[in-house]
């Protein structure tokens, strides 16, 4: 199943708002989802932000208790600890976020 999100109107989104989440998520490529899984996806997304987030660590929660989750789990543990040692030692540069957003703007206008 792919999920897709339509950022236009994510801006200032607040738990508990009222605005309905889920009109803004679009259902895709595996058109095969059982009508169960959709109804619990409509259901999941019309929660409140603290709710969804709470649902999705405990979800992945499940996922990460494989052998083989401890090891990705360290792999990403030492490439940050390898990514803040290159910051302290100057190999690495930092770019405030209104400049990055800018230039990833500007590359996607060029296509």
């Amino acid at each position: 199943m792919l999920v897709g999100f339509d950022h236009a109107d994510d801006a200032g989104e607040e738990s508990g708002n009222g605005r309905d989440v889920s009109a803004r998520f679009h259902v895709g490529y595996n058109e095969a989802m059982s009508p169960e899984i959709s109804d619990l996806l409509k259901r999941a997304l019309a929660l409140s932000v603290d709710e969804r987030a709470a649902l999705a660590n405990t979800l992945l929660d499940t996922l990460e208790s494989t052998s083989e989750s401890v090891s990705v789990q360290e792999a990403w543990d030492a490439e940050v600890a390898r990514r803040i040692e290159d910051l302290k030692a100057g190999k690495a540069v930092t770019v405030p976020w209104k400049e990055l957003h800018r230039e990833l703007l500007a590359m996607v206008n060029e296509r």
